[in-house]
């Protein structure tokens, strides 16, 4: 059948070119249910290769979280922030929630704005941490009566979500290497007006701090019975963004049916070019020697990792 149930339901993904071994895998996505099994909402990434953790999907639905949070006092707004996730590792893509309360009858202008001067939070770059993209609710329209014009604003309690990642190349590999800790710095720009007048731009610094772990390659079994090492390998190679995710399903997995951690971690760098293995993309669990989920062992020429 190939790739017609996921062609069926409309989310083939179409940024993997057709001469991609990859081709044929669906955008990946989260449904979000109820007690009741309804689903009240879903989440599509753009691409196979970036998973947000849950709670930055939460954050994203305007969930709150049980992370530390911090309050700042600007002008004209409170500042509630805070990062979805307490640890991360290579390859975690995680937020910065702001949740800003307006005075009473003060707008700020909303990132479509044109003419004046749109509220933005702007990350400090720094190696190992890659800045993605904002989130912004839908603005308000505004009606300025003494200009006759309609405005984009925000003028009730809004949130910002600002993903950011960890950076899983193997250029960021040594920066991260004896880090603990990240502090990422930002600055929230923005300009607050009234029904009568606008006031001076404001630039309010702010600072988070994220505890890093180094990516788990290596697993062990803590004295639990019967091995699964001979039975089930876990392919990765150096760069994988989304190793991380699948080393805590799959752990989370074993985890719950009982059986131990002590699964082979194969990296593809290691492997002779003539292994069958090379082929696979990353990462792939073998159970057995065969595809978990049925793909069909590579034949020669073999792609190149992806």
């Amino acid at each position: 059948m190939g790739s017609a149930t996921i062609k069926r339901y409309g989310i083939l993904n179409t940024t993997v070119a057709e001469t991609n071994p990859l081709y044929g895998y669906p955008f990946p996505g989260t449904f979000i249910l109820d007690r009741d099994g309804v689903v009240t909402s879903r989440v599509f990434e753009p691409t196979y290769q970036e998973r947000r953790t849950m709670s930055s999907v939460f954050a994203g639905l305007g969930r709150k979280s049980d992370t530390p949070v911090m309050k700042t006092v600007a002008p004209h707004l409170e500042i509630t922030s805070y990062l979805t996730d307490r640890v991360a590792a290579p390859g975690t893509r995680f937020s910065i929630v702001l949740d800003i309360r307006p005075e009473p009858r003060v707008h700020v202008y909303a990132p479509t704005v044109t003419g004046y001067k749109p509220i933005a939070l702007a990350v400090q770059p720094q190696a190992g941490l890659i800045v993605r993209d904002a989130r912004f609710p839908k603005a308000e329209d505004y009606f300025f009566k003494p200009l006759n014009e309609h405005v984009p604003v925000f003028q009730k309690p809004f949130r910002i979500v600002q993903d950011v990642e960890i950076d899983p190349s193997r250029e960021a590999a040594s920066t991260l290497k004896d880090m603990k800790t990240m502090t990422i710095g930002g600055t929230l720009n923005y300009q607050a007006c009234d029904d009568k007048v606008c006031f001076n731009p404001q630039s309010v610094p702010l600072s988070w701090i994220i505890d890093l772990r180094p990516l788990d390659t290596e697993r062990a079994s803590k004295g639990r019975p019967r091995s699964i090492r001979s039975d089930l390998t876990f392919i990765t190679r150096d760069g994988c963004v989304n190793s991380p995710d699948m080393f805590n399903n799959l752990d989370d997995a074993l985890r719950a049916l009982g059986l131990p951690l002590d699964y082979q971690v194969v990296n593809l760098g290691t492997l002779p070019k003539t292994d069958p293995r090379t082929g696979y993309p990353t990462p792939t669990l073998l159970y057995k020697n065969r595809d978990l989920f049925g793909m069909p062992e590579p034949t020669p020429p073999y792609p190149e990792p992806s």
